[in-house]
């Protein structure tokens, strides 16, 4: 086990199971073991940069942190990605990956660093529909005919 990585740090390529039980960590699993020490060099990270985090991640991958504490120490910003077909609106899941990877590349492409410069983000026909959604949650929409 390698502990907390760096972007460029070398791994040898292994799996272990997340739920994997830790006996030198009082039989905790992976997932109760790292909850708190990732919160913590996420929150650190986020604050000494601009205090902004903008979550581009599936939700799938809040469990892996103390999400409460996370939205309580820094300011998160979760873009959603809705495809609207008549009166309804939907997330669909292969346009919203697709959409979170564009934003992503957005980001590095044009250097933003304020929440408020996502909402320039056009791809794929999604754009920003400031009526719906708020500051923490801008909504992207696809309108298909």
């Amino acid at each position: 086990m390698y502990g907390l990585l760096r972007p460029l740090d070398k791994i040898h390529p292994y799996r272990m199971e997340a739920k994997v039980h830790l006996h030198a960590a009082e039989d905790q699993n992976m997932f109760a073991f790292w909850r708190s020490r990732l919160t913590d060099a996420l929150i650190e990270a986020v604050k000494k940069d601009d205090g902004v985090l903008i979550h581009l991640a599936t939700e799938e991958y809040e469990h892996l942190f103390d999400w409460k504490r996370v939205c309580r120490e820094v300011k998160v910003v979760q873009p959603l990605f809705y495809v609207e077909k008549g009166d309804s609106m939907k997330v669909v899941s292969v346009y919203a990956k697709r959409c979170r990877g564009a934003m992503t590349r957005c980001i590095i492409q044009h250097q933003w660093h304020q929440p408020d410069e996502l909402l320039a983000f056009n791809e794929a026909g999604f754009s920003c529909q400031p009526h719906y959604g708020d500051e923490l949650h801008p909504h992207f929409i696809f309108k298909q005919t």
